[in-house]
């Protein structure tokens, strides 16, 4: 269609230069009309465009946002898991039972649970 418009407008540029009062012929009119009445259609699906294009915007917006919350609570419970990891290695230790420090008692009477406590209250060591 646009090889078709492109030679109406250079037919029409010719009539003109020849000095011919009618430019346009009467198909050229009729191809000229079919065209101008698919403008109302299409400015139509342009402005559906727009919208979705404007909500589809605002979801990736929110997602990215989602997104980032989610990560940032993935990276506190991962640091969380490695606490108790290694509060839980501490009373896994056999050693931790059986050597004795300065004052006669093993490390684990020495802690005497103050390290699974904090653990559970959110204060580490």
């Amino acid at each position: 269609m646009d090889e078709l418009i492109k030679e109406i407008k250079a037919n029409h540029e010719f009539r003109k230069g020849e000095g011919w009062e009618q430019t346009l012929l009467v198909e050229d009119i009729d191809v000229l009309i079919q065209q101008v009445e698919k403008v109302p259609k299409l400015e139509k699906t342009c402005t559906e465009y727009l919208h979705s294009s404007k909500y589809l915007l605002q979801q990736k917006e929110e997602l990215e946002r989602e997104a980032h919350t989610q990560n940032a609570k993935n990276k506190r419970l991962e640091q969380e898991n490695q606490r108790c990891k290694e509060t839980l290695k501490f009373y896994a230790n056999e050693i931790n039972y059986h050597v004795f420090i300065e004052n006669g008692k093993s490390n684990i009477e020495h802690d005497g649970g103050k390290r699974a406590r904090q653990n559970l209250k959110g204060e580490y060591l």
